[in-house]
């Protein structure tokens, strides 16, 4: 994954738990909290913009748009308010774990469909409040830019490749600036002109130009200055920077974020391009130029016999005409020095964009010939094996011949489609899509050859590069996208952030590693054959040493993969909006303990058994508001999810204030389903009572919805959380409410196992289920209903033995047992022989082993032998 967009989607997740969090907190209107959810969705646009996923970028600059209105008073609180800044960050999450998943933007498929729905609401909301379009201002309309727009920054060290890139940016005429023309890609020239403060508040101008990208920065012209205490501090030295940039207003906004303030920004224009060094006024130009044969070669002949600013003009104009500089371009740039014209003149224009051809200009045969002209370039694009360069000048001849700007001589392949998609338009051809659909396109008898706008800046197509047209080849390339509806899966980050400490640390223990490393072959060579007890006490005392290491690196590296639990509760607010807004009920959403920390790989493992027990709490605990108003009850009701450490165990709580439990209810659908038989409910507790809702197949729903009442969800719950070394447990109070507790180890990568021997193989027990170990004789072994018991201090416990296990029938006159606690109860386990403690990395189980009943993984011995772990739950359940 590009470091860049690893880093964006790190962030991204930050902002969106905090804004998901903390939205709801906008109704107390604390001018702090405000400003903290506004910069929280101004830096997702930023770091949206700087990697370039669009789609990211549109929808929260809607939400921040609607959150700068809230907070500067322009509209007030209100249900619809939340709900559509909730609904556009849910889609930047959608899209965000979208883009985690595909690992590159690229290949992330964006329904831009949906993308302009979801900001559509945003603005929808903000017109309807505030009276007027907030997402499509009049091109006329007041601009206040919010960095310091100036009229021109002058240029003067632009080589000739430098200008064949800019020149087609360049318009006509002077535009007005508006909202939409900020947001669209074009030439800037950016004044970095900063004092010596600059650096030493940790602003580097240079690196803020590197955000841009490569291909955004066309031309540096560095001016140095004021050096002369460089030498005793680096950071005391003025910058002076002349930047030319094809980006948008908004990016450059978040660029210069920390210099807003500081520098000039200048739209491109004639100005910047023909001012030189010692200064000279348009007028001036005008004398110098006016009529003069406008040739590249004329013009340097004309330069030669000038000194200074005249000389230098004349080799610029010659420089632009080389670059490409078109007829329309020419024309303008008459109008700007208030030239007339000559013969040998390009018509001057009345806009920098071509007015329309008019039908009587355009003639049927002009016609016909300009339309097969284009569809044989069409054709030549897809099949072409020798390039493009001649299809690029056909279609700059058809460019001239219609009076528009011409695409610059060396435009790329990508520049060449879109023009001639844009001509076939103007002349009433189908479009290629429209093609392959199979859908012709009739022609209109009244239709005329329009000028060639993006439809949000207004500045000509063929002269913008393929950077600029992210709005428009929306509408014209098929839509891509993420899923429109929620994901239930949250995909987990790829990386990790670990403390600096904790790196230290570990070098640490690797330091100490190394030193009892180099001192073992010493050891090595000391040994003779009279000191081998010595040796021996010098190996153990090694030994000890690389014990105690390892133990604190397990420790470290198992501390490094613990994840706070905000990771899955971040999604619930969503999850929990959603399924109460289907429901019809009103719910409050609560949340703790999302610091809390747990193993990564069980985080991951948990996040569909919580939503079956979230879902189950809406739809079955929860009542709905006329139900709660009629037993009494405030009308909203509550749900929280929250988590606590507990020594080495984390417990997760999902709690409701709802209806409870029927245990009546429970036990008559177990027993009607035959899930229990009925002498069984007298001898039950009444936490076992509730434990029957995790049978399969048990529901107490009479109807089942795609949220619940089919009788899977709780026991895949159960199954989850028992695989993890967990256990559920249910507390319910009849007409008060339910709370699903989850009892966890914090990791499940080291476990603390005990090891025996059985039938000449290794086997371990987690010491979590081992109440103590015991030595019987025969003589103590009884027999109650058919079935080997013994009496440990007055009490009875049945002997559980797996002679497939142990490879005997028979028992031995002494007998080594593990008194377990499983979920039937005590029982007294046959074994072979004890061997010891020890921790253990489980892995688990492929191939023929991978679906055996008793066993749930297997590690590695000291002597590469393999050790088996017991799965007490298939074995005794």
């Amino acid at each position: 994954m590009d470091p860049l967009l690893e880093q964006f989607l790190s962030e991204a997740q930050d902002n969106l738990s905090y804004l998901d969090a903390h939205l709801k907190d906008l109704e107390s209107g604390d001018p702090e909290q405000v400003n903290a959810l506004f910069r929280a969705a101004h830096t997702l646009k930023g770091g949206a913009g700087l990697v370039g996923f669009e789609a990211v970028k549109e929808i929260t600059h809607a939400a921040e748009d609607l959150l700068d209105a809230y907070r500067n008073g322009r509209v007030s609180y209100s249900d619809a308010l939340l709900d559509a800044l909730y609904d556009a960050f849910d889609e930047v999450i959608e899209l965000v774990d979208a883009a985690e998943a595909a690992g590159d933007l690229a290949a992330l498929e964006v329904d831009q469909s949906r993308v302009d729905e979801v900001r559509g609401k945003v603005r929808a909301l903000l017109d309807g409040v505030m009276g007027q379009q907030a997402d499509t201002q009049p091109d006329t309309a007041p601009f206040e830019p919010p960095f310091s727009l100036v009229e021109a920054v002058p240029l003067t060290a632009l080589n000739l490749d430098q200008l064949t890139r800019i020149l087609p940016h360049v318009p006509a005429d002077p535009v007005i600036p508006d909202v939409s023309w900020q947001s669209t890609s074009h030439a800037w020239v950016v004044n970095l002109d900063l004092d010596q403060a600059t650096l030493e508040l940790g602003n580097d101008p240079v690196y803020l130009l590197d955000l841009l990208g490569e291909q955004a920065l066309v031309a540096v012209e560095p001016h140095v200055r004021g050096c002369d205490a460089l030498r005793e501090n680096p950071l005391q030295w003025s910058t002076w920077l002349k930047c030319v940039v094809l980006t948008d207003g908004d990016t450059l906004e978040e660029v210069f974020y920390n210099l807003i303030y500081e520098i000039e920004v200048a739209p491109l224009n004639w100005a910047s391009l023909l001012t030189p060094p010692e200064g000279m006024e348009p007028a001036e130009i005008a004398a110098l130029v006016d009529g003069l044969v406008w040739e590249a070669e004329a013009l340097r002949a004309a330069a030669a016999q000038q000194q200074g600013a005249a000389g230098w003009v004349l080799n610029r104009l010659a420089d632009l005409l080389e670059a490409g500089m078109s007829e329309a371009q020419q024309a303008g740039l008459r109008r700007w020095l208030g030239c007339g014209t000559d013969a040998g003149a390009a018509p001057a224009q009345a806009d920098d964009v071509p007015v329309a051809v008019e039908e009587s200009e355009l003639d049927e045969p002009m016609r016909a010939a300009l339309k097969a002209l284009v569809e044989s370039q069409r054709e030549a694009l897809t099949c072409s094996e020798v390039g493009h360069g001649h299809i690029v000048d056909a279609l700059r001849h058809m460019q001239a011949t219609l009076g528009q700007p011409c695409l610059p001589a060396d435009a790329s392949s990508e520049d060449a489609a879109e023009t001639i998609e844009m001509l076939a338009r103007q002349l009433g051809l189908a479009s290629e899509g429209d093609s392959k659909a199979n859908a012709p396109q009739v022609e209109q008898d009244n239709a005329t050859v329009s000028a060639a706008q993006s439809p949000e800046s207004g500045t000509a197509m063929p002269e913008s590069r393929p950077t600029a047209h992210a709005a428009e080849s929306s509408q014209t390339a098929p839509a891509r996208s993420a899923p429109s509806q929620p994901a239930q899966t949250h995909h987990m980050p790829r990386t990790i952030k670990i403390d600096q400490e904790q790196i230290d640390e570990l070098m640490d223990i690797v330091g100490e590693l190394l030193v009892v490393k180099n001192a073992l072959p010493f050891i090595a060579e000391a040994i003779e054959g009279d000191n081998a007890q010595q040796v021996r006490r010098e190996l153990m005392s090694q030994y000890e040493q690389i014990s105690r290491l390892v133990g604190q690196l397990q420790d470290r590296v198992m501390g490094m993969r613990l994840l706070p639990l905000s990771y899955i509760f971040s999604r619930y607010p969503k999850l929990v909006r959603d399924i109460s807004r289907k429901l019809g009920k009103k719910i409050e959403y609560k949340e703790y303990g999302g610091e809390t920390k747990l193993d990564k790989m069980m985080i991951e493992k948990l996040a569909d058994p919580m939503v079956h027990i979230i879902r189950n709490s809406l739809d079955h605990g929860l009542e709905t508001e006329e139900e709660r108003i009629a037993a009494g009850k405030p009308p909203v009701g509550t749900l929280t999810v929250g988590a606590r450490s507990e020594g080495d165990r984390v417990i997760i709580e999902v709690k409701d204030d709802g209806r409870g439990i029927d245990v009546d209810k429970v036990i008559n659908k177990a027993l009607e389903k035959r899930l229990i038989d009925p002498e069984q409910i007298d001898r039950m507790s009444e936490e076992e009572k509730l434990g029957l809702i995790f049978l399969p197949g048990l529901s107490t729903k009479d109807e089942i919805s795609d949220l619940s009442g089919r009788g899977v969800g709780a026991d895949a719950v159960k199954t989850t959380v028992e695989e993890l070394g967990g256990k559920v447990i249910v507390r319910s109070r009849k007409g008060q409410g339910t709370s699903v507790l989850l009892e966890l180890p914090v990791s499940v990568a080291l476990t603390s196992v005990f090891q025996v021997r059985m039938g000449g193989q290794n086997y371990a027990v987690s010491m979590e289920h081992i109440v103590e170990t015991e030595k019987v004789t025969r003589a103590d072994i009884r027999t109650a209903s058919h079935q080997p018991i013994i009496e440990l201090r007055g009490e009875v416990l049945p002997l559980v033995r797996f002679e497939q296990l142990l490879g005997r029938t028979e028992f031995n006159e002494t007998e080594s047992v593990l008194i377990l606690n499983t979920a039937s109860g005590k029982i007294a386990f046959v074994v072979d022989d004890f061997v010891g403690q020890l921790d253990v990395v489980q892995k688990p189980l492929s191939g023929p082993l991978a679906a055996h009943p008793f066993i749930s993984g297997v590690a590695l011995l000291g002597d590469g032998s393999p050790l088996f772990i017991l799965n007490l739950q298939k074995m005794f359940d």
